[in-house]
């Protein structure tokens, strides 16, 4: 591993990552990009055997996470030279799932009855009706 800023956070972050299904490609993306001195998009693509623009889709959505990169050069045959320089600490925004997120009002709603509506029929024809007598 080369030196970079807060390793440990970056363990941590990738902890975390591992921790939520939904990120176990970008722990596992993450955790090359540790490993490595410098990567290209195209080192990505045939590690991960992924598009460019999805290796590109990866970096972009590690560096949401609290990782760093500097550019240090262009390879004019696989794209972009990068090196994972630091790392800030992240913490995934919780968000709870259920039927509690739906927005309740806040004040009460109002259900405004005119003169003009019907009368409510009797339910004694009602019965009468749905059974046919």
């Amino acid at each position: 591993m080369h030196g970079i800023k807060n390793q440990h956070i970056a363990i941590h972050n990738i902890q975390q990552l591992k921790i939520r299904s939904k990120h176990k490609y970008l722990a596992m993306t993450a955790e090359f990009v540790l490993s490595v001195n410098a990567f290209t998009y195209q080192d990505l693509s045939v590690r991960f055997n992924i598009n460019c623009r999805a290796a590109a889709a990866r970096i972009k959505r590690l560096k949401s996470k609290g990782f760093r990169f500097n550019t240090i050069g262009l390879n004019h045959a696989e794209g972009r030279l990068f090196r994972l320089v630091d790392c800030e600490i992240w913490q995934d925004d919780v968000k709870p799932k259920g039927r509690n997120t739906k927005i309740r009002p806040t004040q009460p709603s109002f259900v405004f009855v005119s003169k003009a509506s019907p009368p409510v029929p009797e339910l004694d024809y009602l019965w009468k009706v749905a059974l046919g007598l």
